[in-house]
Protein backbone atom coordinates (compact mmCIF):
# COMPACT_ATOMS: atom_id res chain seq x y z
CA UNK A 1 0.00 0.00 0.00
CA UNK A 2 2.92 2.46 1.02
CA UNK A 3 4.58 1.46 -2.30
CA UNK A 4 1.02 2.54 -4.66
CA UNK A 5 0.47 5.75 -2.26
CA UNK A 6 3.34 7.25 -1.82
CA UNK A 7 4.61 8.23 -5.27
CA UNK A 8 1.03 9.38 -5.96
CA UNK A 9 1.13 11.79 -2.91
CA UNK A 10 4.79 13.05 -3.44
CA UNK A 11 4.56 13.49 -7.23
CA UNK A 12 0.48 14.75 -7.27
CA UNK A 13 1.60 18.35 -6.64
CA UNK A 14 4.22 18.78 -9.17
CA UNK A 15 2.46 16.67 -11.45
CA UNK A 16 -0.63 18.80 -11.49
CA UNK A 17 1.89 21.91 -12.72
CA UNK A 18 3.18 19.94 -15.27
CA UNK A 19 0.48 18.81 -16.86
CA UNK A 20 -0.93 22.30 -17.20
CA UNK A 21 1.51 23.39 -19.29
CA UNK A 22 2.26 20.33 -21.59
CA UNK A 23 -0.41 18.77 -24.32
CA UNK A 24 -3.00 16.92 -21.92
CA UNK A 25 -3.52 14.50 -24.55
CA UNK A 26 0.18 13.31 -25.04
CA UNK A 27 0.68 13.21 -21.08
CA UNK A 28 -2.32 10.32 -21.09
CA UNK A 29 -0.96 8.49 -24.14
CA UNK A 30 2.19 8.57 -22.51
CA UNK A 31 1.27 7.89 -18.33
CA UNK A 32 -1.04 5.05 -19.62
CA UNK A 33 0.95 3.46 -21.92
CA UNK A 34 4.15 3.69 -19.07
CA UNK A 35 1.37 1.88 -17.08
CA UNK A 36 0.35 -0.46 -19.25
CA UNK A 37 4.44 -1.14 -19.95
CA UNK A 38 4.92 -1.73 -16.02
CA UNK A 39 2.38 -4.05 -15.84
CA UNK A 40 3.13 -6.33 -18.90
CA UNK A 41 6.48 -6.41 -17.56
CA UNK A 42 5.35 -7.74 -14.64
CA UNK A 43 3.16 -10.44 -15.91
CA UNK A 44 6.20 -11.36 -17.93
CA UNK A 45 8.16 -11.83 -14.84
CA UNK A 46 5.23 -13.81 -13.69
CA UNK A 47 5.19 -16.07 -16.50
CA UNK A 48 9.12 -16.72 -16.53
CA UNK A 49 9.26 -17.60 -12.87
CA UNK A 50 11.61 -14.50 -12.22
CA UNK A 51 9.27 -12.36 -10.38
CA UNK A 52 10.41 -11.50 -7.03
CA UNK A 53 8.45 -8.92 -3.98
CA UNK A 54 10.49 -6.29 -4.53
CA UNK A 55 9.49 -6.12 -8.74
CA UNK A 56 5.80 -5.97 -7.18
CA UNK A 57 6.77 -3.03 -4.96
CA UNK A 58 8.52 -1.34 -7.88
CA UNK A 59 5.79 -1.79 -9.87
CA UNK A 60 3.50 -0.26 -7.88
CA UNK A 61 5.52 2.51 -7.73
CA UNK A 62 6.18 2.88 -11.06
CA UNK A 63 2.33 2.62 -11.93
CA UNK A 64 1.36 5.10 -8.86
CA UNK A 65 4.07 7.93 -10.47
CA UNK A 66 2.43 7.71 -13.96
CA UNK A 67 -1.60 7.69 -11.88
CA UNK A 68 -0.16 11.04 -10.86
CA UNK A 69 0.19 12.70 -14.07
CA UNK A 70 -2.88 10.68 -15.62
CA UNK A 71 -5.54 11.89 -13.08
CA UNK A 72 -4.82 15.98 -13.56
CA UNK A 73 -4.45 15.48 -17.56
CA UNK A 74 -8.11 13.17 -17.30
CA UNK A 75 -9.74 15.75 -15.24
CA UNK A 76 -8.49 18.75 -17.10
CA UNK A 77 -9.46 17.35 -20.08
CA UNK A 78 -12.72 16.37 -19.33
CA UNK A 79 -13.82 19.91 -18.55
CA UNK A 80 -12.38 20.96 -22.04
CA UNK A 81 -14.48 18.19 -23.79
CA UNK A 82 -17.85 18.45 -22.06
CA UNK A 83 -20.31 21.40 -22.91
CA UNK A 84 -21.09 23.54 -19.70
CA UNK A 85 -24.38 22.79 -19.35
CA UNK A 86 -23.42 18.47 -18.84
CA UNK A 87 -20.44 19.59 -16.71
CA UNK A 88 -21.66 18.82 -13.54
CA UNK A 89 -23.03 14.95 -14.90
CA UNK A 90 -20.02 14.35 -16.27
CA UNK A 91 -17.58 15.59 -13.51
CA UNK A 92 -20.20 13.43 -11.30
CA UNK A 93 -19.43 10.08 -13.28
CA UNK A 94 -15.40 10.58 -13.30
CA UNK A 95 -15.52 10.53 -9.63
CA UNK A 96 -17.60 7.03 -9.64
CA UNK A 97 -15.08 5.61 -12.13
CA UNK A 98 -13.21 2.87 -10.29
CA UNK A 99 -10.07 3.76 -11.13
CA UNK A 100 -9.62 6.96 -9.81
CA UNK A 101 -11.33 6.30 -6.45
CA UNK A 102 -8.40 6.77 -3.93
CA UNK A 103 -9.49 5.73 -0.21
Amino acid sequence: MLFATLPLVLISPFAGILVDHWNRRWVMILSDSGAALTTLTLAALLATGNIQIWHIYLGNAVISSFAAFQFPAYTAATTLLVPKKHLGRARGMTQIHPEFQMS
